[in-house]
């Protein structure tokens, strides 16, 4: 959050009212959130707001984080997911962003360990939208009216 708030990134949230329960393990749920928070912090630094945002769509609650960076090539989307591979973007500041490659491939064994799936929209100069979604709990009969 603070290298957020230095790049001048806002935050935004936009959660579905009375989601339904998802079953799992909250500590990898959550590291897939922060992995995909931090690469919009770390590749669309000017995008000034990130959004995140979680809605029910049938039996799946589906997670997303967008941003308003330089996006992404068509022919690099279906990539993105795979370990250690990298889109080779824009230089700032006279520096080419770099990572490890993982980050999006953990999120990518998170989401599937956890019986979902991963997916991004993305413009070229338009930003990015990463999502993934986890299936509904149905052991949680209160709060989906089942």
């Amino acid at each position: 959050a603070a290298q957020a708030a230095m790049q001048g990134i806002k935050f935004q949230v936009k959660v579905q009212p009375d989601l339904p329960l998802i079953g799992g393990d909250l500590s990898l749920i959550r590291r897939a959130v922060v992995n995909l928070v931090s690469n919009a912090i770390k590749y669309a630094p000017d995008s000034g707001t990130v959004t995140l945002g979680a809605e029910l769509d049938e039996d799946e609650v589906v997670f997303s984080v967008r941003d308003r960076g330089p996006g992404i090539p068509k022919k690099d989307q279906i990539r993105l997911f795979e370990k250690f591979y990298q889109v080779k973007g824009p230089e700032q500041n006279g520096k080419r962003k770099r990572g490890s490659g993982l980050g999006l491939a953990i999120v990518k064994s998170i989401v599937e360990r956890h019986g979902g799936r991963v997916w991004v929209t993305s413009q070229v100069g338009r930003g990015s939208t990463f999502y993934f979604s986890l299936p509904v709990d149905r052991r949680d009969g209160n709060r989906d009216g089942g």
